[in-house]
């Protein structure tokens, strides 16, 4: 079976230089991997993430933050349809923490998918990352399209 590093190592095009495993880590069968931020190289560790996202959501906190007055987090923890409809869950704690982020992970993707998005692009002024100094060799550049 693949470890989840080597089916996200062979989804990447061929030569991406944004995309890479720890050439030690790899030999070893780690679970790391790096990407080529506009910040820098930020490395992921993904031993153990089911495992650590496997805590039980319980139902009572679900509802607390539901019907809290900030709306940005009630949005998080909406009414339970198969709770409202009297439907009884199979275990006692069916719903986890990862279990809930693939679930909102898979409202989004299908939201992104059915519109046009749209993204913000930051202009970086000069190579230097420096204030009030303008490459407007650089910036005509980066606003080409």
């Amino acid at each position: 079976a693949d470890s989840y590093i080597e089916k996200l190592a062979r989804s990447r095009p061929a030569g991406d230089e944004l995309f890479s495993v720890p050439k030690l880590k790899r030999a070893k069968g780690g679970a790391e991997f790096s990407i080529k931020h506009y910040a820098g190289l930020v490395t992921y560790e993904t031993s153990l993430f089911i495992v650590k996202n496997t805590d039980p959501l319980l139902p009572e906190l679900s509802e607390l933050i539901g019907n809290s007055e900030c709306a940005p987090l009630a949005a998080l923890f909406p009414p339970d349809a198969k709770k409202e409809s009297g439907a009884k869950s199979r275990a006692l704690f069916s719903t986890t923490v990862g279990t809930r982020f693939k679930e909102q992970l898979g409202s989004l993707m299908s939201a992104i998918q059915a519109t046009h998005v749209h993204y913000v692009r930051c202009v970086k002024p000069n190579p230097k990352s420096v204030s009030a100094e303008f490459d407007n060799a650089l910036v005509a550049e980066q606003l080409r399209c």
